[in-house]
């Protein structure tokens, strides 16, 4: 039947109905894309002076160490200094990841905070249901979704590879420095490429549940006028209220 049809746009009761069971436009894929990017944009900043200070932590450590009067005192305070070093180098990535998961969470949920979904519901125990929802659309959807960005990094990771093969090779001939330098600069440059890569799948995946949800919340023309009389009253009482307007006046 056309009025069993969603065709109709949702009011903003539907839209705050629909928030208080949780429901809206979310993508993990678009948060997990950008922390990763922005992680890789901290450790490009900071790595090359970080493994820098690293290491000559680490020689000093080593140079201490070995001497013959070696003492529980020195191995204690080699252990802290390095300790120490390894902290302040991950501190700007545990300060970024956290703020930025928060930010991302806040941006798209807009301050959702709900306990609907933890209700009980038989249904997620039903295996009708559950098998219904294993051959639905969505998961087909989402198997698509996760194959195709499986092959999409992989055909990134291996032109990165097959790219900066030769300045491989000759880090043979550098010294120990150079190639871990060299190293975590290819490391770092393949995981900006595949995170722009994910960021961009993460937009796609971000604008087809939108689009989903707006699809889901969609009003029969039923609905909306069940809506309207709950809202404004029924035709007869509005009817009512005009006429006594009407003689009052």
């Amino acid at each position: 039947m056309a009025s069993q049809e969603k065709t109709e746009d949702p009011t903003p009761r539907r839209y705050e109905e629909a928030r208080s069971r949780g429901q809206t436009a979310f993508s993990p894929e678009l948060g997990s894309a950008v922390l990763l990017l922005a992680a890789f944009w901290v450790l490009q900043s900071t790595t090359g002076d970080a493994f820098y200070r690293l290491g000559e932590v680490m020689r000093t450590s080593f140079r201490s160490l070995s001497t013959d009067d070696l003492t529980p005192l020195m191995v204690y305070t080699a252990s802290i200094q390095t300790e120490l070093l390894i902290l302040q180098i991950l501190a700007p990535l545990f300060a970024v990841l956290i703020a930025g998961g928060i930010v991302l969470n806040v941006a798209q949920t807009r301050f959702l905070l709900t306990l609907y979904p933890l209700r009980p519901d038989l249904n997620r125990i039903n295996p009708l249901a559950g098998f219904q929802r294993l051959c639905s659309t969505r998961s087909l959807v989402e198997l698509a979704k996760t194959l195709g960005k499986a092959a999409v990094i992989g055909l990134v990771a291996y032109r990165s590879v097959i790219d900066q093969f030769p300045q491989m090779v000759l880090l043979s001939r550098t010294d120990l420095r150079q190639a871990v330098a060299a190293l975590g600069g290819a490391a770092v440059s393949l995981g900006t490429r595949v995170s722009l890569i994910l960021l961009l799948l993460g937009v796609l995946d971000y604008l087809y549940r939108r689009r989903e949800y707006l699809q889901g919340i969609r009003m029969t023309r039923e609905e909306l006028r069940e809506e309207m009389r709950h809202t404004e009253g029924s035709p007869e009482v509005r009817a009512r209220v005009r006429r006594l307007q009407r003689a009052l006046a």
